[in-house]
């Protein structure tokens, strides 16, 4: 199996994200979830959203084909910048997620062409296949 630069960058954010999310925490307490604002039928999203690690804007910047897969973890997709922070922030919030290097990033294609039919159990849209991030929100989007 050849290892790519993207791939096993990928890996090693994959396996840091794991470590972060596990380490020193205790055992999450039943909190809900709020489903993220998702648009009505009758307003089909033309963009998918996501919050990934800062580092990928870098990637981004110098042409780096920055890929997204969800057979590694499930990648969570907004409508929205304002709807991936709103995510962002509860995930931070709750202590799921460390408060500081994440951004929003844009995903290549149509929401309802890479969303998983159907909703997790947290009321969230997931990324159906592997997909590329495009372009990022700039710091304070809302």
């Amino acid at each position: 199996m050849r290892i790519t630069r993207r791939t096993g960058r990928l890996a090693a954010i994959a396996a840091a994200l794991l470590l972060c999310a596990c380490a020193g925490q205790k055992a999450p307490e039943a909190v809900p979830r709020q489903p993220a604002p998702q648009p009505a039928s009758s307003a089909p999203c033309e963009e998918a959203w996501i919050y990934a690690p800062g580092n990928y804007v870098l990637d981004i910047a110098e042409g780096a084909e920055v890929e997204l897969d969800p057979s590694v973890q499930p990648f969570p997709l907004y409508c929205t910048p304002a709807a991936a922070r709103e995510a962002l922030e509860a995930e931070i919030a709750a202590n799921r997620l460390p408060a500081d290097g994440w951004r929003l990033y844009r995903v290549a294609g149509r929401f309802d062409e890479i969303a998983r039919p159907g909703r997790d159990a947290a009321g969230r849209a997931l990324l159906a296949r592997k997909a590329l991030l495009v372009d990022w929100a700039p710091e304070g989007v809302r």
